[in-house]
């Protein structure tokens, strides 16, 4: 035997043995678990239920994954993604997120609670009246596209008390604004945020 020969016999001799130590008692490596995207589905939202968010994020999004393109679970996958996003804090990835649920869902029943929520989570982002109230418009334009749009559900009904709570937050910013110019003897921009 030559000298390439040996070489080559004992590289082979090597790679054989490192493949049976990865592959323990030379069995085949298991095969790949069965994808169920209904039974993910349930178990996902069995753990948001029990307030495990995360967990059930990493398996909504799989499940989102899984599914076929116009099943009727995709938009509940979708929905819960972001509702665990929402309830788990992150409230500006939930808002932008809730909104593409809203459209690209919108005839399903989780077109409505998508807006209420995408507006919820932007109302979540401004949370004090003297702050940049950017968050709060959206909000507002959101809430007001909602009664627009699905003016008969149940998340129009919950999106007007929060109109409510927007309104009342926007006077109390003109009134602070007002104060913060009379306060410096501003006077003429004083009087034209007490008349607003």
């Amino acid at each position: 035997m030559t000298l390439q020969r040996k070489i080559g016999v004992l590289a082979l001799a090597v790679a054989m043995s490192g493949m049976a130590a990865c592959h323990p008692h030379g069995r085949a490596p298991r095969a790949a678990p069965v994808v169920q995207p209904d039974v993910d589905l349930a178990r996902a939202l069995d753990l948001f239920r029990h307030g495990d968010f995360r967990r059930a994020q990493v398996i909504l999004q799989r499940v989102s994954f899984e599914l076929p393109p116009g099943s009727p679970e995709l938009a509940q996958a979708r929905y819960y993604t972001r509702e665990s996003w929402f309830q788990a804090g992150d409230y500006v990835q939930a808002a932008s997120e809730f909104r593409k649920v809203a459209d690209e869902f919108s005839t399903t029943e989780y077109a409505p609670l998508a807006l209420l929520r995408a507006g919820d989570a932007n109302l979540r982002l401004w949370h004090r009246p003297e702050l940049d109230p950017a968050s709060g418009e959206t909000a507002l334009a959101i809430y007001q596209e909602l009664a627009g749009r699905f003016p008969d559900s149940d998340a129009a009904a919950r999106a007007r008390a929060h109109v409510r709570r927007l309104e009342n937050q926007f006077a109390e910013k003109t009134y602070k604004t007002g104060i913060f110019y009379l306060r410096r003897k501003a006077w003429d921009s004083a009087i034209i945020y007490f008349k607003m």
